[in-house]
């Protein structure tokens, strides 16, 4: 933060850099204890991502290319969505002989990378490359969470049908406030402070360092010591965060 900024800018900035760095080292636990599984792989690049659009969510355009990060992010955020829904807790059977549709939501951010650096000229407009990413990024996320839903409801009485509802219980209390309060920014002007919103995002960390624990996410097994170690210290980060936004807003 600048010297031109009030005080209270300060909490916010420390608190969505302690969120991004929970969702950062969550998804490189998983991958390191998981190394060569799909749904581990997905799930690292999915909170990098994340992480990434956490980094950037306050003062973006004070950031070095805050904007064009920012909205190169909406993109890889849509394809991380759907190569991790789409791969765990279930891989819904449509997308088994379609797997390329993911390599294709992971090329659509490459295409789009470099025309939001040359928006304001060829007749793109300013901005546009960042409403097209997240309203691409709002739909995705709305289909592979149904779908991951409707796929839960099918497979009920199978034994992962827990794991299911972890990462579902997971996705919505995290994202849908989060979503549903950005879209109403958008669209409406609400002025409503999208910061507040970020707080929903610490509760995809916390629930999975708890489906880590007791439900075995990720098939993580035999790591019970260590892995309470992570869900205590994510749970304080928690705490962490909610006094700073509290100590923002006083």
């Amino acid at each position: 933060p600048t010297s031109a900024q009030p005080l209270p800018q300060v909490p916010i900035y420390v608190a969505s850099f302690v969120v991004a760095s929970a969702f950062l080292a969550m998804g490189v636990l998983v991958w390191l204890l998981r190394r060569g599984r799909e749904e581990a792989w997905a799930f690292g690049l999915f909170s990098s991502f994340i992480a990434v659009q956490l980094f950037t969510a306050f003062d973006t355009y004070r950031q070095t290319a805050g904007y064009e990060r920012a909205a190169i992010n909406f993109f890889l955020l849509a394809a991380g969505v759907f190569h991790l829904f789409t791969t765990y807790p279930f891989e819904p059977r449509w997308i088994a002989p379609r797997r390329w549709l993911r390599s294709v939501l992971y090329g659509t951010a490459a295409v789009a990378a470099p025309i939001v650096w040359v928006e304001g000229r060829f007749g793109i407009p300013f901005f546009a490359m960042a409403q097209i990413g997240f309203l691409l990024m709002v739909a995705v996320t709305i289909v592979c969470l149904g779908d991951v839903a409707v796929e839960r409801r099918r497979r009920r009485r199978e034994e992962d049908v827990a794991r299911a509802d972890v990462m579902l219980l997971a996705a919505f209390g995290s994202f849908v406030p989060v979503l549903g309060l950005s879209i109403a920014e958008t669209f409406l002007r609400t002025g409503f402070p999208i910061y507040l919103a970020l707080l929903w995002f610490i509760v995809f960390p916390v629930s999975v360092a708890y489906g880590i624990v007791r439900k075995e996410l990720f098939d993580i097994r035999h790591l019970a010591r260590s892995s309470v170690a992570y869900g205590a210290a994510t749970l304080a980060i928690t705490g962490l965060y909610a006094l700073l936004v509290a100590a923002a807003d006083a």
